[in-house]
């Protein structure tokens, strides 16, 4: 349309861009997870689709006292949020972990 349009719609999409803009991944946190000390779980879907599995083994590679562990659907595959999808399973998987650390 007119140049005052154009103006106004990208002021919109950076107003936009700089609200809703959250980077995925940060570039220090291979570095920062090496430091943590404490034992550490990590809990892994059957298949996220927002992020991918080979994140959480990564994690649970880098962390020096940690323990991956997959929580898997009864009746379909867990995902993103398998907390939610599977309570009692992810539950227990905490629930032993706490049980083992304590010991």
């Amino acid at each position: 349309a007119d140049i005052d349009t154009a103006i106004r719609g990208y002021g919109e999409a950076t107003t936009f861009a700089r609200l809703a803009w959250n980077p995925r991944y940060d570039v220090k946190l291979d570095h920062r997870l090496t430091r943590v000390s404490v034992p550490a779980l990590v809990l892994e879907p059957d298949e996220d689709l927002l992020i991918p599995n080979a994140h959480c083994a990564r994690w649970a590679e880098l962390l020096p006292n940690a323990r991956l562990e997959k929580v898997s659907g009864a009746e379909r595959p867990t995902g993103h949020g398998l907390i939610m999808q599977e309570p009692d399973r992810a539950a227990a998987v905490v629930t032993a972990f706490i049980e083992e650390v304590e010991r």
